[in-house]
């Protein structure tokens, strides 16, 4: 990682803990546009980038510490590793975690936790190991930091968002053992806490767009028709004000799925609308949406010929 890469997530990882939005930071500094180039890791400009870390409450010295601090480093190739698996380049993930391993025993707890979650689920692409496998290793990375995690038990009153993607992974686990109704279960309780203490409108609206996406699927597979377009809906609002156009094709194409099969009043006629809609979106190459691109046109063939 670079020097400019390591000073943009920071900037970007400050902010977010302020609880700021790029608005907020580069009003009366610089455009929306450049802060994003900032935070990429794309734009060196000193005067610009030393009024940023100012407004953000970092000195010189805290810069030189934090980009120096082996924790923050380590933390920073996961999230490199986390990318690189979620674009498909598997390869490059494997080999950023196989770097990361030789230095396992000094990581902090929750480093530990986020390496062993993306190697859990590395694990689980890669077919070495199974369903009941993925999901038992996963609840022992929740139970790092929370020891007394149990499927069974409300969630704790405060969350990391490290914690939460763990829950949403453990969701999908019991959806692929055909438990529906666990998965269901939790994915409400993650929803109703990111509803409920993440002050942020723009970082609940993200973090709600792939957990409404994914209840609002389970949720109408289960023919729990009116929850699953109510959850698609919110997935819906929350993708479009966070600009995540991905969950917003996949949360119209839910909602679409739900009320055909419901068919009351005029269900047919906006869930054709919303299935083209999202058919539009699904269709650019950009957003890597072929298999949901395939998914609407059978819909459409299906109910609509």
């Amino acid at each position: 990682m670079t020097y400019e890469q390591a000073l943009g997530h920071i900037i970007k990882d400050r902010r977010e803990s302020l609880g700021a939005t790029q608005t907020d930071l580069c009003r009366g500094i610089c455009s929306i546009s450049t802060l994003s180039r900032a935070e990429g890791g794309e734009y060196s400009d000193s005067r610009t980038i030393s009024i940023m870390l100012d407004k953000l409450g970092l000195s010189d010295s805290t810069l030189t510490e934090l980009t120096r601090d082996p924790d923050y480093a380590v933390r920073q190739k996961i999230r490199e590793a986390n990318q690189a698996d979620c674009l498909g380049e598997k390869a490059k993930a494997r080999a950023i975690m196989d770097e990361l391993s030789c230095d396992y025993d000094d990581f902090s707890l929750t480093n530990k936790q986020r390496y062993d979650t993306l190697d859990t689920l590395l694990m689980y692409d890669d077919g070495i190991i199974d369903d009941k496998t993925r999901l038992k290793n996963l609840e022992k990375c929740l139970r790092m930091t929370l020891n007394n995690y149990s499927s069974s038990s409300p969630l704790p009153k405060v969350l990391t968002r490290s914690e939460r993607d763990l829950l949403e992974h453990i969701a999908n686990s019991y959806y692929y053992l055909n438990n529906r109704p666990k998965a269901i279960e939790i994915l409400y309780q993650v929803k109703e806490y990111v509803e409920a203490k993440i002050l942020d409108k723009l970082d609940a609206a993200e973090d709600l767009s792939f957990t409404c996406y994914n209840l609002s699927k389970f949720l109408g597979l289960e023919g729990r028709y009116d929850e699953c377009i109510d959850v698609a809906r919110r997935g819906i609002y929350c993708s479009r004000y966070s600009s995540q156009l991905d969950y917003y094709a996949r949360c119209m194409y839910n909602c679409a799925w739900s009320m055909a099969r419901r068919n009351e009043g005029s269900d047919r006629e906006e869930a054709k609308a919303l299935a083209e809609k999202a058919l539009a979106l699904a269709s650019v190459e950009e957003l890597n949406l072929q298999s949901l691109k395939g998914h609407i046109e059978n819909f459409l063939k299906e109910f609509y010929g």
